[in-house]
């Protein structure tokens, strides 16, 4: 499929297409991935154990389920605050 698109584009279209194909591969390659599946992994569990202490009439379940997600939010995983986020300031050239 690249050879296709590397052979329709040539001259400045091309180069376009080529710094744009090279910017999503950087930041494709530069994401630490295994930090994004343990995340996705840990929610899809904690979704698991917050359906099993709803269709569960056990207070146990319930009590054991609220200890699990503890101590798997408790790994010191950073958390996006929005509000602490500070405005990029812009370089005057």
């Amino acid at each position: 499929m690249w050879s296709i698109l590397k052979s329709s584009f040539t001259g400045v279209a091309g180069i376009v297409v080529r710094l744009f194909w090279e910017a999503i591969k950087a930041m494709f390659f530069r994401i630490t991935w295994t930090t994004v599946v343990e995340r996705f992994v840990s929610r899809i569990v904690i979704a698991g154990l917050k359906w099993i202490a709803k269709v569960s009439t056990n207070d146990v379940v319930d009590q054991t389920v609220t200890d699990i997600i503890a101590s798997l939010q408790g790994k010191n995983l950073r958390v996006f605050d929005a509000q602490q986020v500070k405005p990029v300031k812009k370089n005057k050239v």
